[in-house]
């Protein structure tokens, strides 16, 4: 039976005019994030029926997997129409609408993606081939990870995902070639002539999100990850004291930073309001570093745990909890612990907690 992951949702659901300005970011008080089973019929009503003030969705559409028997085909779904509805709908003052902001991976490529044209491995591949004996976030002087992929497979792919979800594989975010899958566009690839975007920005700008939500930020802390860094010349650690503009192709740290403020320019290329919101990776702003991602200094929020994306995959055995009532529960519960907006200039601040 489908799984509706939804709480508070709006009997009434009255519309507003989708030109009408959202809430700033600073101003959401209540939000949702659903990336599971968007296109199954009345879910987007059901979204746009809640009095949250921003919604993090996926935008579907780039999933080209075979659903399962009786499912819709992700790639058919219409993004564009349920952005629109979704603007069409009022935050929780009843005066400014719905923030719509579109969930993307960064720091991992997904199987099942427009841009994967290159084998795929099943579980029983992945099982064979994957080493994480190393992989994740920890000490990782010792790590010398040992998967090796098809000689088909791009470089940029370094290792397994390190909790063993199936169809995710962390990358070498630096690497020229996934950046133009993010951002700037893949042409070089032989596409489906059907697509109408040609990078994970360009679907999302054309589909009309306020804003982009990264996973995955945290690449550069992973352990496959610096170890291919290592070989490229990149350091671990950027050295204090420094410029960061100078450091980032040296960096892994500064190269992420960087890689997030193209998002940004790109994104502001197309609206001046285009927001940036990093799950997770807080040390990338606090401790011993000293810039917020994309140089737009901006909101942390911290949460008791939001968002467990690998969870609610439909091809994925992880188990989606019911829906709630309330608009302060999480939709998805995870040992992930903070969330950064990066939106404004203005010095990185603390915001107040979404969560009870």
């Amino acid at each position: 039976m489908p799984v509706m992951v939804l709480v508070g949702v709006d009997a009434h659901g009255a519309g507003i005019d989708p030109s009408t300005d959202p809430l700033s970011i600073d101003q959401v008080r209540f939000w949702a994030y659903q990336i599971q089973r968007i296109n199954s019929a009345g879910a987007v009503d059901a979204l746009a029926a809640t009095r949250y003030d921003m919604l993090v969705v996926e935008p579907t559409r780039t999933d080209i997997s075979e659903p399962d028997e009786g499912e819709p085909w992700a790639q058919d779904f219409d993004a564009k129409a349920m952005v629109q509805q979704l603007k069409s709908s009022p935050a929780s003052d009843g005066v400014h609408r719905k923030l719509v902001i579109a969930y993307i991976d960064i720091g991992e490529a997904e199987s099942y993606r427009w841009y994967w044209h290159w084998p795929v491995w099943d579980a029983a591949d992945q099982a064979r081939n994957c080493d994480t004996s190393c992989a994740g976030i920890g000490d990782c002087e010792q790590c010398t990870p040992e998967t090796t992929f098809p000689g088909d497979w791009k470089d940029f792919i370094v290792g397994c995902d390190p909790d063993g979800w199936e169809d995710n594989y962390p990358i070498a975010y630096w690497h020229q070639e996934w950046q133009d899958i993010t951002i700037n566009g893949y042409d070089h690839l032989d596409l489906d002539p059907n697509l109408d975007y040609n990078s994970i920005l360009d679907e999302v700008i054309k589909d009309g999100f306020d804003g982009i939500y990264l996973d995955w930020v945290e690449a550069f802390d992973d352990c496959q990850v610096l170890a291919r860094a290592e070989q490229e010349g990149y350091e671990n650690v950027c050295p204090p004291g420094e410029d960061p503009e100078q450091l980032q192709e040296v960096c892994v740290e500064l190269a992420m930073i960087d890689f997030i403020r193209k998002m940004r320019d790109y994104g502001r290329m197309f609206n001046p309001n285009f927001l940036v919101i990093q799950q997770n990776a807080t040390s990338l702003i606090d401790g011993t570093r000293t810039s917020c991602p994309a140089s737009s200094t901006g909101s942390r929020w911290k949460t008791r745990g939001f968002g467990e994306r690998r969870a609610a995959r439909r091809k994925t055995s992880g188990t989606i909890p019911k829906a709630t009532t309330s608009p302060r529960t999480p939709i998805f519960t995870t040992r992930k612990s903070a969330i950064w907006a990066t939106s404004r200039p203005g010095g990185c601040r603390f915001l107040q907690s979404i969560m009870p």
